[in-house]
């Protein structure tokens, strides 16, 4: 939520995890008769004082700055925090008294001790003490019967830059050992990839498990990441409905990789429609930020993506998906990957209703649906319910809503993904990412678009309606297509080239897209990352402070920023504000800052502004909102 606070001073380092912002009193960019001789005020961080009728910068503040006493230690007359103690702030704005220490699983907010997780559950935002991740599904590609000597160690087959390693796996597969060619030009195809959900195959192959050559995304290492932004060390476990339990102590900004397989959890990654107890708990003793990734770094991958973690405070009854088509392969001999949409269940005894907008295959407590066909399901804490579209079907717009009152949380993605930039771009990746509730949706966006990656790609924006009569406004317009008026469930897509500013007449939920760019003749290849999804953040979402992850490995990686015309805005303490640039009418700015792997804060102390993250290396990329506060502004 965009929360303006007006006060004799300005805040330049804000707590964490209350993302409010502090503005002066007056603000003044000089010129003649604006100010009485003798007046002061601050502007952002720059104490000033009226000299001949004009503003004059006075001093730069280091700390805080007060509109009638300049550059002061503290805020006068408030308490404030020093670590977890608190201390009093004299009337001349330097550090009074010591007043007490907050112990236990209190913490210093705001020059009080407070309940930290509570704040946090009070605050919605997406920081908290309590998350659920889920596994989602990953493309697997089979390409070709294991020899005797296994796989020969190969890697890539999409472009030189072999993104992933081949490996063997027995896997169920549609395999015919006797399948002839013309060889050379067209050697046999003994297998056309996995089999179907339900063990079918085309005519000729029976579904038989085989030792195979696969690049393996789906059983790669799945990870949750943890980083802590508190001053103090805080206790974080990680569990599953088996009883399988691990506990980590994360000291100030320490950001950990929690990997459960190798913890000795069990295989928890879900493959298909259907309801499993797959879920991952993850508590803190306070609150810290937390990812997934899927699968982590950019290690012998071949597809991937990332998504924030929504904290369980945040969780609602009402959300839309949004994802992209199941890609239809069968016809190019061999599986399908499926566009899907998961529910997790933190609490017993909670009923789902699912609408899809596409035909949804049945699995294992989920019959097949039509679209829009109705289902309720019950599912148990830590239980998931994935349901994958048929071929050629979108569950973009399918809406899943509490039967009985019961909050859950919502991801959407796909297997894998192709969004082409040219009709020579290649390839396809994974994309999920956490769904923001219907109560949290905004009007008001502004999308910064990706670094370019030298392809003159563009990025893709899909905008979802949840109410009839929505209209979408652009500025600039995009290079390609319009949305019209939209139904609720309704979508459109454009692209766009430049940073752009986007209006709705009523809420909408927005995809930004990364598209395939990599262009390969056989021998040479050009261009750098593939498709990626991340939720755009509303306006009246944006916060004033943000801690968050840059993951390792990858050949690029940037933070994405947007904010008001004329904020201030800092990197890891440093000013960034130079970087970045006006959008369309100019009440905006944006840019785009490489960052290094690792924990990093970005903050707008007299504003509020909305981030990205996202990498590229090869045929794989990863994008994710950098944070948000997920208030309930949507009125039914």
């Amino acid at each position: 939520m965009h929360r303006i606070v007006f006060a004799t001073a300005v805040v330049l380092v804000t707590a964490f995890g209350c993302g409010s912002s502090v503005s002066p009193d007056a603000t003044a960019d000089g010129g003649a008769e604006q100010c009485v001789d003798g007046q002061t005020t601050c502007l952002a961080s720059t104490f000033q004082r009226c000299e001949g009728g004009s503003w004059v910068d006075q001093e730069v503040c280091s700390q805080i700055c007060d509109s009638t006493l300049g550059c002061v230690e503290c805020v006068p007359g408030a308490n404030f925090c020093d670590g977890n103690d608190v201390y009093s702030c004299n009337s001349d704005g330097s550090r009074g008294g010591f007043l007490e220490t907050c112990e236990g699983e209190l913490i210093c907010s705001q020059g009080r001790c407070v309940d930290a997780c509570q704040e946090a559950a009070d605050g919605r935002s997406y920081i908290g003490c309590e998350y659920y991740a889920v596994d989602n599904d990953n493309a697997i590609e089979v390409l070709d019967v294991a020899g005797d000597d296994g796989c020969g160690g190969g890697g890539g087959i999409f472009n030189p830059g072999n993104p992933g390693a081949v490996q063997r796996d027995d896997l169920f597969v549609c395999h015919d050992p006797d399948a002839t060619g013309l060889p050379p030009l067209f050697p046999p195809q003994f297998v056309q990839g996995l089999c179907d959900p339900d063990g079918g195959c085309p005519s000729g192959y029976a579904c038989e498990q085989t030792p195979v050559c696969v690049l393996d995304a789906q059983n790669s290492p799945f990870a949750v990441v943890v980083s802590n932004p508190q001053e103090s060390a805080v206790d974080v476990t990680i569990s599953d409905a088996a009883g399988s339990a691990e506990t980590f102590s994360l000291t100030p900004g320490e950001v950990r990789s929690i990997l459960p397989q190798s913890l000795g959890f069990a295989d928890h990654s879900i493959d298909g429609s259907g309801v499993s107890a797959s879920a991952y708990k993850i508590v803190s003793t306070a609150p810290v930020v937390a990812y997934q990734f899927n699968p982590l770094d950019n290690v012998d991958v071949f597809s991937n993506d990332g998504s924030l973690l929504i904290a369980r405070h945040a969780y609602d009854q009402k959300y839309y998906g949004m994802t992209w088509p199941t890609l239809e392969r069968r016809s190019q001999g061999t599986h399908d990957y499926h566009g899907y949409i998961t529910v997790v269940a933190w609490q017993d005894d909670t009923q789902v209703t699912v609408k899809p907008n596409a035909g949804v295959i049945a699995g294992p407590g989920i019959q097949a649906l039509s679209a829009g066909q109705n289902a309720t399901v019950t599912l148990n804490a830590m239980e998931v319910l994935q349901i994958q579209a048929v071929p050629d079907g979108d569950l973009t717009g399918s809406l899943v809503e509490a039967a009985n009152g019961k909050t859950f949380g919502v991801f959407a993605g796909h297997e894998a993904i192709v969004i082409q930039n040219t009709e020579q771009s290649c390839c396809a990746d994974h994309i999920e990412e956490m769904m923001f509730p219907a109560s949290t949706w905004g009007k008001d966006f502004v999308i910064a678009r990706s670094k370019d990656r030298g392809m003159n790609e563009p990025d893709l924006l899909r905008i979802l309606a949840q109410k009839g009569g929505t209209t979408v406004t652009f500025d600039p317009t995009p290079i390609e297509g319009s949305c019209g008026t939209l139904n609720e469930g309704q979508f459109c897509d454009v692209r766009v080239q430049v940073d752009t500013q986007i209006t709705a007449s009523e809420p909408v939920l927005i995809g930004h897209y990364l598209l395939s760019v990599l262009e390969s003749n056989g021998f040479t290849a050009e261009g750098i990352g593939d498709p990626s999804l991340a939720l755009a953040v509303p306006y009246e979402q944006y916060r004033s402070a943000y801690d968050f992850l840059v993951p390792s490995e990858y050949d690029e990686q940037y933070v994405s920023v947007v904010a008001q015309q004329g904020a201030e805005v800092k990197l890891d303490g440093a000013s960034v504000s130079s970087q970045l640039a006006p959008v369309a009418g100019g009440a905006f700015v944006a840019g785009r800052i490489k960052v290094e792997p690792g924990q990093h804060k970005l903050e707008c102390p007299s504003s509020s502004c909305g981030i990205e993250i996202y990498g590229y290396s090869d045929a794989v990329s990863y994008l994710f909102a950098g944070g948000l506060d997920l208030q309930q502004i949507v009125i039914e």
